[in-house]
């Protein structure tokens, strides 16, 4: 979704080529530490280092350093 210019994204998963008309998101929201919810794989590459991922403690301690230094 983008919004005000902002490109947001909740749970993406699967291929990072359906995601690539987006650009960078500037924010990610993670709801659940699932398959279908959480894919660390489509998510490395498309985030900046700026960008803001938003999840609960159970997702953020499934993640990545390189991931969750994003995380708040």
């Amino acid at each position: 979704m983008v919004w005000d210019n902002t490109t947001i994204l909740i749970d993406p998963t699967g291929s990072q080529i359906q995601y690539a008309a987006y650009g960078s998101p500037d924010i990610v929201v993670l709801t659940r530490a699932h398959p279908d919810h959480l894919s660390v794989r489509t998510m490395i590459g498309m985030l900046r280092r700026n960008t803001v991922v938003l999840a609960p403690q159970a997702v953020i301690n499934e993640l990545p350093l390189m991931i969750s230094n994003n995380v708040i």
